[in-house]
């Protein structure tokens, strides 16, 4: 007699954790930290564009900025709703609308879109500033606001043809709940929910293999390339401009010398040690807070099991984690422009004494 029992049928006979306990963990624990995330985002998000707005488009790159706080601030605008959907869930027992799955699947399909969006117009902002360094003379002919605009455009048309066959095979519709203790004489509740169908489920897969798999996961990669190319480039150019000696005319001759004996130190003027910790810290932020996603998407794609109606609490339960880290990710970017960009910094600054100053009076 063959006992082995393969992974996948372990998978769905062996459910990992209880129900009632990951239900308890979402209402203790996750719910509240996402709402108070997404909350956080929505208004620093809401910063980032009426500051970038006041200090103007001269250049491309300022587009670039606007269109990632835009997504951004709708990213999280629809997580916030997606929090509040999970409270009416567990807070009005007989709604006539299923809010958990208008929450994971009417507002989620939308929400990981507007995630994968947010990480292109990273990447192609890292690659601008790439340029920047690479091609000092070109870049202005290169990146000029109308190809910004055809390449954003690009990226919004690529992932909503992905979402909207999912929006069409997953259909809103009403469906009779009965109760318990349901009898022939009693007339069932009706429900405003969603239909998923076979087509829709590999609609879904497709969605994330394509957009995960293939173009998510090409803009991470572009972005560390063009991250520690411009890194290494800037560090390189610096060596042959100048000598440390020029760089610290105040040093003494002693430390002067040590300087200029260390091959590893690289005399970068401020605007471009600015330059580089803003690209290196929008895109820490980024993989980081993307590898809960990746980890959860590769664990579904090589675990058909996890699909299992036995295990949904525990696919939500992942799903919901993964989503503070996306949340996170698109409220870093106002904190590094806070930290690194003087003008953002003064602006705010301004911004932030008006107000105080408005509510003394």
């Amino acid at each position: 007699m063959n006992s082995s029992v393969s992974v996948d049928d372990f998978v769905i006979n062996a459910p990992f954790v209880s129900d009632e306990l990951l239900r308890m963990l979402q209402i203790a624990l996750i719910i509240p930290i996402n709402c108070c995330v997404s909350l956080t985002g929505v208004i620093t998000n809401l910063f980032n564009i009426v500051i970038l707005t006041k200090l103007g488009f001269r250049h491309s790159m300022s587009i670039g900025t606007m269109a990632l706080s835009a997504t951004d601030f709708f990213v999280t605008s629809l997580q916030l709703g997606s929090g509040v959907s999970y409270i009416l869930h567990y807070t009005i027992g007989d709604s006539w609308i299923d809010f958990l799955a208008l929450s994971q699947i009417a507002i989620g399909w939308t929400r990981y879109a507007g995630i994968y969006i947010s990480g292109w117009i990273t990447a192609i902002i890292a690659l601008e500033r790439c340029f920047c360094v690479v091609f000092p003379f070109h870049v202005k002919q290169i990146c000029t606001k109308y190809v910004y605009i055809l390449v954003l455009v690009s990226i919004y048309s690529v992932y909503i043809s992905l979402v909207i066959p999912i929006y069409v095979a997953e259909k809103m519709v009403w469906l009779p709940v009965y109760s318990n203790d349901y009898n022939s004489s009693e007339h069932p509740r009706y429900v405003w929910t969603v239909l998923i169908n076979e087509e829709a489920a590999q609609l879904e897969i497709l969605f994330d293999t394509v957009g995960v798999s293939g173009f998510a996961l090409f803009s991470q990669f572009s972005l560390l390339f063009c991250t520690a190319y411009m890194t290494f480039t800037l560090k390189a150019s610096s060596r042959i401009r100048k000598p440390c000696s020029i760089a610290y005319p105040d040093l003494k001759p002693q430390a002067s010398a040590e300087l200029n004996s260390s091959k590893r130190m690289s005399c970068l003027t401020r605007r471009e040690k600015r330059l580089v910790r803003v690209a290196v810290w929008l895109a820490v932020i980024m993989l980081t807070c993307n590898i809960p996603r990746y980890i959860v998407i590769a664990i579904f794609s090589t675990l058909p099991g996890m699909h299992a109606p036995v295990n949904i609490s525990v696919a939500f339960f992942m799903y919901d984690v993964s989503d503070v880290f996306a949340n996170v990710n698109c409220l870093g970017n106002f904190f590094v422009y806070v930290k690194l960009n003087y003008k953002f910094r003064n602006m705010f600054n301004n911004f932030i004494n008006k107000r105080c100053a408005l509510i003394d009076k």
